[in-house]
């Protein structure tokens, strides 16, 4: 008998075992079918598929959000919906260990909308005060409205550019979150998700006036290889503006880096990059990779990458004239903005006399008490 039993019960075991996914896929599907309008459903390989909150105009039954661990301590929710106005939105629900543990830029946060390949980035955005969960973890979130009809888009991937997001020792790498439009849009009557933050409780809708109160962000310009041509440097002006506006986690380190960034000049001609310094000394070569390049983007690669890893440079257009030139090895370089210049091949060695002044002008602007707080690290 007891034989019997144990035979019953490995079967069982195997059943349990072999049906788990598709009997978990037969529940999503059952659970986001009780609704009546379409929704984006996650890939379950980027992540958890988890049920939405309650609250905010829905019932909570649909598995419609996602959750990942970053590392650090750092977790994240993700919850693509859409309102009345059919303009998409996301909340971001962060969670992490310590106090002052996680620093963001949401306003630098963006949505790639599939067939056509567009990249947006915030419309507008509202920021919930950190608070703490029952667990006594640090929650943050972020409500971000991007200016994409839902129905124009057939996958849609949530991305933290790298430096966007740090823990309390390093930037986290993160992986775009995707997700598949479900269901067709129709004239039917449609749901009505009021714009809110998740996270509080009860969830706290926000006032769309106040929302459309908030200052634009710009969208990303296109950018095209023929306006890249030429040499460019660090905008002294241009790059403290940056800082004032988003300051860097540790002033000191980034300040260590800031004196270098003037030094660089980066030539570019057709999908070649050279990096060398006024002097000419030493240069390094980087080439277009066309697969990970789009309309607002270049990214190049060193022919002589240093460690062990890629030595990526990403390339995007900023407001103006200006352009933005992060370097995959050392984050704090997406900070400054980059402008055109003419360099006469005959004074570069004299040219040189323009970086001691930009860096000069940079620390200037930095340390004016009536535009800016930013004080160096008081731990060091």
């Amino acid at each position: 008998m007891i034989k019997i039993l144990w035979i019953v019960g490995v079967c069982c075991l195997i059943q349990t075992l072999v049906c788990t996914p598709a009997v978990a896929k037969e529940e999503i599907a059952r659970t986001n079918s009780s609704s009546n309008f379409p929704y984006f459903e996650p890939k379950s390989s980027d992540g958890s598929p988890i049920r939405r909150p309650a609250g905010c105009g829905n019932d909570g039954t649909r598995i419609d959000s996602f959750s990942r661990d970053l590392g650090e301590g750092v977790s994240f929710t993700v919850i693509p919906t859409y309102d009345d106005a059919k303009l998409l939105s996301v909340n971001l629900i962060f969670e992490y260990t310590e106090k002052g543990g996680l620093t963001i830029s949401p306003e630098k946060f963006e949505l790639h909308a599939l067939p056509d390949e567009q990249i947006f980035t915030p419309k507008s955005l509202h920021r919930g005060a950190p608070s703490t969960n029952a667990y006594g973890r640090f929650r943050e979130e972020v409500y971000l409205e991007f200016s994409i009809q839902p129905e124009n888009a057939k996958q849609i991937a949530v991305v933290l550019p790298e430096g966007t997001v740090r823990g309390e020792y390093s930037a986290l790498k993160i992986a775009p979150v995707r997700f598949d439009r479900t269901g067709q849009f129709s004239g039917g009557p449609k749901p009505k998700l009021m714009p809110c933050l998740y996270s509080t409780e009860p969830p706290s809708r926000l006032d769309a006036a106040r929302l459309q109160a908030l200052p634009p962000i710009a969208p990303l310009k296109p950018l095209k290889l023929e306006q890249l041509k030429g040499t460019w440097i660090a905008d002294a002006k241009a790059s403290a503006e940056i800082i004032k506006s988003s300051p860097p986690p540790s002033m000191d380190e980034f300040l260590s880096v800031a004196g270098w960034m003037f030094l660089f000049v980066y030539e570019f001609a057709d999908g070649v990059v050279t990096l060398g310094t006024y002097t000419g000394d030493k240069k390094t070569t980087y080439r277009l990779l066309p697969q990970q390049s789009n309309k607002t983007k270049f990214v190049y690669r060193s022919e002589n990458p240093q460690g062990t890893g890629d030595d990526l440079l990403t390339v995007s257009a900023m407001s103006g004239n200006n352009i933005k030139i992060s370097s995959s090895p050392y984050s704090l370089t997406g900070q400054f903005a980059f402008k055109h210049v003419k360099l006469n091949p005959k004074t570069r060695a004299q040219d040189a006399e323009l970086a001691l002044k930009a860096v000069q002008e940079f620390m200037k602007i930095l340390s004016d008490p009536s535009s800016s707080s930013i004080k160096p690290d008081a731990t060091r």
